[in-house]
């Protein structure tokens, strides 16, 4: 028997979504516009205050075509997920990444995913497919560890 995943697709453009581990996953909040930004990387498009601790806003979209997500009419759908920091961090414990639309908990065998040869930017794994078709989003899989020590050290 194969074990059990069960994982967040946190769609970041309109048919793009990253796959992130459930555990990681503090909180989907509703969207609000983040503080400016002190950070020097592109894709950190400002901040947010979450437990009383400023926390950096990722825009994954930066990191796939260097450009910002647009604002658009799929704001009223938008959210805010915080992810747990898996380095520890001097000034937070986690980040924030902005998705499009809500993000969806699934449960997945490891059998259900199937990696698809393509090209992915720099921290990412793989593109992913699903076997049951869970989701008409592209996935991808962030090598969330590199994804932190590039944008935040």
């Amino acid at each position: 028997m194969s074990e059990l995943l069960n994982v967040m697709i946190v769609p970041f453009q309109q048919k793009r979504a990253v796959v992130l581990p459930r555990e990681v996953v503090g909180y989907v909040l509703p969207y609000a516009p983040p503080l400016p930004s002190s950070y020097s990387q592109a894709a950190l498009v400002g901040s947010l205050i979450y437990q009383s601790e400023k926390v950096p806003v990722l825009d994954m979209s930066v990191l796939f075509n260097q450009q910002p997500t647009a604002l658009s009419e799929i704001d009223g759908k938008r959210r805010i997920v915080i992810v747990s920091c898996l380095h520890k961090h001097p000034d937070f414990n986690s980040y924030a990444l902005l998705a499009s639309e809500a993000p969806r908990m699934i449960e997945l065998q490891e059998n259900d995913v199937h990696d698809i040869d393509s090209e992915v930017p720099d921290l990412f794994y793989s593109h992913i497919d699903l076997a049951e078709d869970k989701t008409d989003h592209m996935l991808y899989v962030p090598d969330l560890k590199a994804l932190e020590a590039t944008l935040f050290d």
